[in-house]
């Protein structure tokens, strides 16, 4: 059996964690989200501009701003 939790929400709060104890994580992140969302930038239309603001936000807090 897997250590893994069952749920979704929870694996995901799991990994959320261990992005907030590691700098290195948190700035690749960003990093990542945004070159990935730029190859499916065509279905992302609708939401382009919120996820911006929403990288930038994660930026400036992994920046400490």
């Amino acid at each position: 059996m897997s250590a893994r939790p069952p749920l979704l929400f929870d694996r995901a709060k799991q990994q959320a964690s261990g992005y907030l104890r590691d700098a290195k994580k948190q700035s690749w992140l960003p990093r990542q989200v945004a070159c990935k969302a730029d190859k499916h930038k065509e279905f992302l239309v609708d939401c382009w501009g919120n996820l911006q603001v929403l990288m930038r936000l994660v930026r400036a807090w992994a920046a400490g701003r």
